[in-house]
């Protein structure tokens, strides 16, 4: 293995490839993907008829929504990204998870 690259020649790290800009097709791969996986998980629960899409599609939104700051600031993007699917999905889950007409006890006294 003497001599061999074992990475591709035209790589090359770089601290500043996720403060720059990223092209259009990169941008839509990721908010699309992220958007495609939430579509199909939609599909999902509707197929097993379990739970509402609401939320879902709010960050379905946000995830197509994010494309056109990743042309700007790649990092932005990704936090944007991390942003649209933690807020809405824990929303979601608090929701079905917390009894109805009961409050959070660690508030009130």
């Amino acid at each position: 293995m003497a001599g061999r690259q074992t990475h591709p020649a035209r790589w090359r790290p770089s601290g500043r490839a996720a403060y720059g800009r990223v092209s259009l097709a990169q941008a839509v791969a990721l908010g699309g993907g992220v958007a495609l996986f939430l579509a199909g998980d939609m599909l999902f629960r509707r197929i097993l008829r379990f739970g509402r899409p609401g939320y879902r599609l709010v960050a379905l939104a946000g995830a197509l929504a994010s494309i056109p700051l990743g042309l700007v600031l790649a990092a932005g993007q990704i936090a944007l990204l991390l942003v649209v699917l933690a807020v809405p999905l824990s929303i979601e889950g608090y929701r079905e998870l917390r009894p109805a007409g009961v409050t959070a006890g660690i508030w009130r006294r």
